[in-house]
């Protein structure tokens, strides 16, 4: 999603994955082998992101009530990296990044994506929109963002997987 749409951040929840299992992505893939590997992910409901704008310090501060919640990482997120670190439930310290080590900006507004799913519906209710409180602090501008789509045209663009690093 967020390569596709030219994203600073995608924040996509843990439960939304499929537990267990692991896809590989290989140079030359055929259209099957891809649709077979986006498949790993749900479709419908789902698969349904919002775009927006956030600020760095909301991110931040969904990023460590989600945390907070479960103590675990309960969103996945590409584009920053970070860490809350927890002693008797208690935060001790955390830090948050963007590409290159470049810390995450209180001020600046990010383009994010989130999913509809999450943000607000029955199955989930309050949800982010309540529970977090991003009505107030997401600024949306399009709906109905397939990450399925995303994954599939990502994958057509690029035959040879990234180069990774840690």
């Amino acid at each position: 999603i967020r390569e596709v749409h030219q994203l600073d951040v995608v924040l996509y929840p843990s439960r939304l994955l499929p537990p267990e299992t692991i896809g590989v992505w290989q140079a030359g893939m055929s259209e099957l082998d891809m649709t077979r590997l986006v498949d790993f992910y749900p479709n419908g409901v789902k698969d349904q992101f919002m775009i927006g704008t956030m600020s760095g310090e909301d991110i931040k501060k969904l990023l460590q009530d989600r945390s907070r919640e479960s103590y675990s990482v309960d969103v996945e997120v590409a584009g920053v990296r970070y860490h809350v670190h927890y002693v008797g439930g208690i935060p001790q310290f955390s830090y948050f990044e963007v590409e290159r080590g470049r810390p995450l900006e209180d001020k600046t507004q990010y383009r994010v994506a989130i999913s509809e799913f999450f943000y607000f519906s029955g199955a989930t209710f309050p949800g982010y929109k309540y529970r977090n409180g991003m009505n107030f602090s997401f600024s949306e501008s399009s709906r109905g963002v397939s990450a399925r789509s995303a994954l599939l045209a990502y994958l057509r663009q690029r035959r040879d997987p990234p180069f990774l690093t840690a």
